[in-house]
């Protein structure tokens, strides 16, 4: 009997996908989304988010870093159980600028303050595809590295965002296809 449930719970494990889309842009997909520039501090960056003909997202602007501005970012509420992936495959096609995809996780029905990040390089025009590990996310809070605070908690993610800083100055476009969990 043991052996048989086994086996019948290994065949269930190996059904299960390697992946799970998070995020996808196509039809009426891809989520309601909101854009965070250092205006909420004074500055003066301006981006956007569109969806585009072929049927990705194209997050675009100008970072400016007058009056001690400097990043432009967009974030959607996703809940997500991904306590079973490994990481985040994103596949985008950018400027060859650096970018950061941040994830904050919800306790009790709330969003942290923090947030956890991983940064990537993109090469200008050219589609790549990045893996972030999730063990590599670093916990954040207004640009700052944060200590002693606890791991990520892949069981209750609540919002994923894209960012631009760093003192990137000038015009930025991310066109961002999908976003996979994968094992």
């Amino acid at each position: 009997m043991i052996s048989l449930i086994l086996i019948l719970l290994s065949g269930i494990l190996m059904n299960q996908p390697d992946d799970k889309l998070l995020l996808h842009f196509e039809g009426n997909a891809g989520g309601s989304w909101q854009i965070v520039n250092d205006g909420v501090m004074g500055g003066l960056s301006q981006s956007t988010i569109i969806r585009t003909d072929t049927g990705n997202a194209l997050f675009t602007g100008t970072v400016s870093l007058r009056n001690n501005g400097g990043f432009a970012s967009v974030r959607t509420i996703q809940p997500n159980n991904l306590s079973e992936f490994s990481g985040l495959r994103v596949r985008v096609k950018g400027d060859g600028k650096t970018y950061y995809l941040r994830l904050k996780s919800a306790v009790n029905n709330r969003l942290t303050a923090h947030s956890y990040e991983h940064r990537f390089q993109t090469t200008s025009g050219e589609w790549t595809e990045v893996k972030l590990p999730f063990i590599h996310f670093n916990p954040v809070f207004r640009g700052r590295s944060l200590r002693n605070v606890d791991p990520l908690d892949l069981t209750a993610i609540a919002e994923i965002s894209f960012m631009i800083r760093d003192g990137q100055e000038g015009s930025f476009q991310l066109e961002i296809e999908s976003v996979h969990a994968y094992r």
